[in-house]
């Protein structure tokens, strides 16, 4: 967005402009009559950002909750910007090693900031687009943060830390391409090298949840992966007193609380647990976070459970336990498979409907669910999967938490 129009969008008539376009998105009017009414009052250019930003109030309900609807957004920037979870979690790392005050650095419009400030941290945002800048200034003010909350529109390269710590959260797109490596990072992720050698020890860094583990171990950055909802978000480096002392964790956000999962490796790990028996018992479909992590066999450990395969990620055990770093589901019948064989095994237990999961085997589940023939009004899910070179399928329930 153009700094005028962001400018503008804070005046009081940009303000009017903003309620209406909410008001019209509300009514649920088409975009193109809506921009027509906007435009009365303004450019095409600022009618456009006005709808554009009643949008994105909308979406960053599901981040912010009721603030959003006074907060400003750049479309691009709300995507990017962690969840409301996983920004209250950042913010209670710095602030359960005694860090009192950090550098936000490439803070965005604010949304890792909010939660900082939250949590009783000194803020300093860094921000080098004029725009976002404003908007993260606007947004402390707004949520009467602006007392813990100092933004500053520099380049983070540049900018002269004085803080005792800093969350670093580098642009992974360029031109609208995601981009791999992490040197290519806007700014490259070896600036974390270049702050501790200004002296800064206690940096937080959020990555993509698909970073290679061997890029932590370059860095010497304790590695963590957070699943918020069901799927691992981000991958996150802790140096200093942020770092944890297990080489890597799986830390699952849940509304009764934050459960972490930490150890070794899968490649590093000696325990070879045994081979799942052939009858009943239950499958665990570890959470994205621990898949993430390579921690399948800490989790295989913890449940007494064996792998269906040392390749895949998927586990049984003979009993139930309880784990919030699975969904654990009831065996009913496992065989090798063949959809014949499956269409007769569903038949026979009267199932109308399925869910069709898959690892490790090149079926599309959509692709079975639509040849299956299904009658009846049971409901199961069918794993597809393979143990060695076999090809197998388990029908199983899930088991209600």
């Amino acid at each position: 967005m153009e700094l005028l129009t962001a400018q503008y969008l804070l005046t009081e008539p940009g303000r009017l402009l903003l309620a209406e376009a909410s008001a019209l998105l509300a009514a649920k009017a088409e975009p193109v009559v809506a921009l027509t009414r906007l435009r009365k009052s303004a450019s095409p250019e600022i009618a456009a950002a006005a709808w554009e930003m009643a949008a994105s109030r909308r979406k960053g309900v599901r981040k912010f909750g009721e603030s959003a609807a006074g907060m400003y957004f750049i479309g691009e920037a709300l995507e990017q910007a962690s969840s409301a979870g996983a920004a209250a979690y950042h913010a209670a790392r710095f602030a359960s090693v005694g860090i009192t005050s950090l550098t936000d650095l490439c803070g965005g419009v604010g949304g890792d900031a909010i939660a900082f400030a939250r949590a009783g941290l000194q803020v300093t945002v860094v921000e080098r687009d004029p725009a976002r800048a404003l908007f993260a200034a606007e947004n402390a003010r707004a949520l009467d943060l602006d007392s813990k909350i100092t933004v500053h529109c520099a380049d983070a390269i540049d900018f002269p830390v004085i803080t005792e710590a800093v969350w670093f959260d580098p642009a992974r797109r360029v031109d609208k391409r995601r981009v791999v490596s992490p040197e290519d990072y806007s700014p490259p992720l070896s600036l974390v090298n270049d702050l501790r050698d200004r002296g800064i020890e206690h940096i937080g860094v959020k990555l993509a949840p698909g970073i290679d583990h061997s890029v932590a171990e370059q860095m010497d950055a304790g590695l963590e992966f957070l699943s918020d909802e069901g799927e691992c978000k981000e991958s996150l480096f802790w140096t200093g007193r942020l770092r944890a002392p297990e080489p890597v964790r799986a830390t699952v956000l849940r509304p009764e609380g934050v459960q972490a999962l930490a150890g070794a490796p899968d490649e590093d790990t000696d325990f070879i647990p045994a081979a799942p028996s052939d009858e009943g018992g239950y499958l665990y479909e570890p959470d994205p976070a621990v898949i993430r992590a390579h921690l399948i066999r800490t989790l295989a450990h913890e449940l007494s459970a064996a792998p269906v395969d040392p390749q895949i990620a998927y586990l049984i055990a003979p009993e139930l336990l309880p784990t919030p770093f699975a969904t654990a589901y009831e065996i009913v019948e496992r065989f090798p498979y063949h959809f014949k064989v499956l269409q007769k095994a569903l038949n026979a237990r009267g199932v109308g409907r399925v869910v069709v999961k898959k690892r490790g085997v090149p079926h599309d589940p959509e692709a079975v669910i639509k040849q299956l023939k299904l009658k009846g009004s049971n409901e199961m899910t069918v794993v597809l999967t393979r143990m060695g070179d076999k090809q197998i399928a388990i029908l199983c329930r899930r088991v209600k938490e």
